[in-house]
């Protein structure tokens, strides 16, 4: 049975793990911490709402791993312009994991109903059974 999916959160900027991005020098991985760490479905709804999010500023998304979405940027980029973008696409992933936790539960409840009907079956039958006379 699906379990439901925890959302995340912007956290902070990790100042101290901005590096050269090693594929394209001249560009730099900025990397935004999430509390908490994201599950892996959290991360693959997050890469589908970034990537229908139209801005033109929108930043260039290298990887989200353990605690972290990793921006691609220029030492010239308009850092807050990206974080306040990214902070929307991560709200705009809650509400999407929030629709996705709603179809979780229905399920759920949709499953646990069916196993409290056949349990009533069962209780139905172990009564007529020993009714049966020997």
């Amino acid at each position: 049975m699906a379990e439901l999916i925890e959302k995340a959160y912007v956290a902070r900027i990790n100042v101290d793990g901005i590096v050269e991005y090693s594929s394209r020098p001249g560009t730099y991985i900025l990397p935004i911490e999430l509390k908490p760490p994201p599950e892996s479905r959290w991360v693959n709804i997050f890469l589908k709402e970034h990537e229908l999010y139209d801005h033109s500023n929108k930043p260039s998304v290298v990887d989200v791993s353990r605690n972290e979405i990793m921006l691609n940027v220029l030492a010239t980029d308009d850092f807050q312009a990206q974080y306040d973008i990214i902070k929307e696409v991560v709200e705009n992933t809650n509400m999407a994991v929030d629709r996705e936790n709603k179809k979780i539960a229905n399920e759920i409840e949709k499953i646990k109903s069916q196993k409290e009907k056949k349990a009533e079956v069962i209780h139905s039958i172990k009564e007529k059974a020993r009714e049966v006379k020997l």
